[in-house]
């Protein structure tokens, strides 16, 4: 028996490795016929924690094709595996010369991590170099979100903040990384949840200018809405198995009070907003009985 299995793994090497150069050759063609010119770049190679970025991008696409040109700034940890602890999504904008040139800028986060050594102490056996590596990365995509083209430009942060926490505890990592992005995700996932139904409400702003104002203290209602509109164009995210195996169950369910609290604070849920909910709850590995206690209190709760 173990002979056949044997002789059958051989039989599907050649045609794994057959199936994968008919998939790369499609996807090249498919590149081909449906753009001329892809080139990208970054304006630095260096960058401090808080320093901005600029992505820029020239893309030809063939004929009258409509394609739109993403930038993602992430940062992604390797131990054992690749864990993508952060990323931000931006819609490229382009130039007004329409001269199919893209531009847009990235911040890098003020919590920003760098490479270092995790463990006791340098001289410790059991201390670990865990490799932090930042990049921006592009996508074209064409009108139905297919995408047509990838690249990455990565880029150094020499004086980020070091991951130093004892190797048996990495979850300690884990958890700062939350804990020091969760305002900026709260709020960015706020934002594209009250949008989700097609349009952000009255009361749904003013849930988000409140508690911009919590956050920051920003009470200019200008510079809450410009803020709005900025969080839109990005998407925040960060890496779901990293948040299901570290992040504590309280701040899980936290989290999704707000999301929550928001969805509900115009009426009914809507139909999208009940799909995003669904993400959030798998993503944070949560259950719809984990979360009936916190729909119950926002739903009875006074407005």
């Amino acid at each position: 028996m173990a002979v056949y299995l044997f002789g059958l793994a051989l039989c599907l090497i050649p045609l794994t490795l057959v199936a994968g150069t008919l998939q790369a050759a499609f996807e090249l063609a498919r590149r081909v016929a449906t753009l001329r010119e892809a080139t990208f770049s970054i304006s630095s190679s260096t960058l401090r924690p808080g320093e901005k970025i600029a992505a820029r991008a020239r893309v030809l696409p063939r004929g009258s094709r409509r394609v739109s040109v993403h930038a993602r700034l992430t940062c992604t940890m390797f131990d054992h595996r690749s864990h993508r602890l952060y990323a931000s999504s931006l819609v490229m904008v382009p130039s007004a010369g329409g001269d199919h040139e893209y531009a847009v800028s990235l911040t890098l986060p003020e919590y920003a991590l760098r490479t270092g050594l995790v463990g006791d102490s340098p001289h410790d056996a059991h201390t670990r170099r865990m490799l932090v590596v930042w990049t921006v990365d592009f996508q074209v995509r064409a009108a139905d979100g297919t995408v047509l083209r990838r690249a990455s430009q990565g880029f150094e942060v020499p004086r980020g903040r070091r991951p130093k926490t004892h190797l048996r505890r990495m979850s300690l990592l884990a958890i700062d990384t939350f804990s020091s992005v969760r305002n900026d995700m709260l709020f960015n996932w706020l934002v594209h949840l009250a949008a989700c139904d097609g349009a952000i409400t009255s009361a749904e702003r003013r849930f988000l200018h409140d508690l911009l104002e919590e956050m920051t203290g920003m009470t200019d209602g200008a510079d809450t809405d410009t803020r709005v509109e900025q969080e839109l164009r990005r998407r925040l995210v960060i890496d779901d198995v990293f948040l299901r195996r570290y992040v504590p169950m309280e701040a899980r369910l936290e989290f999704y009070r707000a999301l929550y609290t928001l969805a509900r604070s115009d009426g009914a849920v809507h139909p999208r907003e009940a799909e995003f909910l669904t993400q959030a709850l798998k993503v944070f590995k949560l259950t719809a009985e984990d979360v009936k206690t916190i729909e119950a209190e926002v739903t009875v709760a006074p407005a």
